[in-house]
Formats: C-alpha cells, structure tokens, sequence
C-alpha cells in the first residue's frame, strides 16, 4: 500500500510537465511488460509445468483467464 500512497503523492504535487508525462510513460511501460509476462506464461509455461504439478488444472487457458487471475492475485495481495 506504501507504493500507491506514495504514487497518488508524485501525481498530486507540483511537478513538472514533462516529469509527469515521463512517470505516465513509465506506468505504460509497466502495464506493456505485466502484459508480455502473462503471454509468455499462458502459452509457454502454464501448459507444459502445471498440469504436471496439479492434475485437475486447465492445460490450456485462454489469455483472458490468466489476465483475470492475475487482477485476482494482485488484489489478493
């Protein structure tokens, strides 16, 4: 929670123009890569590791499913 609290703190206060656009350019960037590893995972490492280790477990989800769990992860946590 100290990272968001401390986020909303940088967007709030008086920065300047082009360092608010580089933090809005950065946060992109993030979202893009949190993206890219939940792709890599769907189609490259879910179907091959874990129906080995849990029986019961969809061998290929769909991009959405895993999206969805991770939202579910991250407000888990």
């Amino acid at each position: 929670m100290t990272f968001v609290e401390n986020f909303t703190n940088i967007t709030t206060s008086n920065l300047s123009k082009e360092k608010k656009d580089e933090l809005y350019k950065m946060i992109f960037y993030i979202f893009l890569i949190k993206l890219l590893f939940i792709y890599l995972v769907a189609y490259f490492i879910w179907p091959r590791v874990m129906p080995q280790l849990f029986p019961g477990v969809n061998p290929k989800p769909t991009f959405l499913q895993l999206f969805g769990f991770s939202i579910m992860i991250g407000l888990l946590l």
